[in-house]
C-alpha cells in the first residue's frame, strides 16, 4: 500500500518493518513513513518483557528495522533524512534498553548523528525540521 491514508489500517508488525521503509517513492514519502513509524513506536504499548525475554524475540522485525535504518539512512546525504533516522533510532533504543540492538560501531554512529543533529540546531532549516519532528 503506497497510499499513506491507509497506513493506519496496517498492523504494527507491517509498519515497524524494513519493508515499510523500502517502499518509499520519494524523500517526502520516506519522511511520511518515518513520521508514521515514530507515532506507532511512541504510542503503542509494547508491554513488559519477561526477565529472560529480549525485544528482538518478541518483535523480530523491529530488530531488522534497527539495522536497516543504520545501514541505509543514518549517513544519508540529506540532513532531514538523518534527523528522522536518528529520532527513529532513539525510539528503538528506548524499547531495547538496557540492551542495545546494534553492535558497538553502529551504536557509536547513532550517537554521533544524534549529537550532530543537536549541535546543528538553529542552522539552515533545522529548526523547521525539528519542529515538525517534535510536534508529530
Amino acid at each position: 500500500r503506497n497510499d499513506h491514508t491507509s497506513w493506519s489500517e496496517l498492523p504494527l508488525e507491517a509498519v515497524l518493518n524494513p519493508l515499510f521503509v523500502k517502499k518509499h517513492s520519494s524523500k517526502n514519502d520516506l519522511i511520511r513513513r518515518f513520521r508514521h513509524m515514530l507515532t506507532a513506536l511512541h504510542h503503542h504499548d509494547f508491554g513488559e518483557l519477561g526477565d529472560d525475554e529480549l525485544p528482538q524475540e518478541k518483535w523480530p522485525a523491529l530488530g531488522a528495522l534497527a539495522f536497516y535504518l543504520v545501514e541505509n539512512f543514518l549517513c544519508d546525504k540529506d540532513s532531514t533524512i538523518r534527523l528522522w533516522t536518528a529520532a527513529m533510532c532513539l525510539e528503538i533504543l528506548a524499547l531495547y534498553a538496557p540492551e542495545c540492538p546494534w553492535d558497538n560501531q553502529s551504536l557509536k554512529m547513532v550517537w554521533s548523528e544524534v549529537l550532530h543533529q543537536i549541535a546543528t540546531l538553529g542552522s539552515n532549516d533545522k529548526d523547521a525540521n525539528l519542529k515538525k519532528l517534535v510536534t508529530r
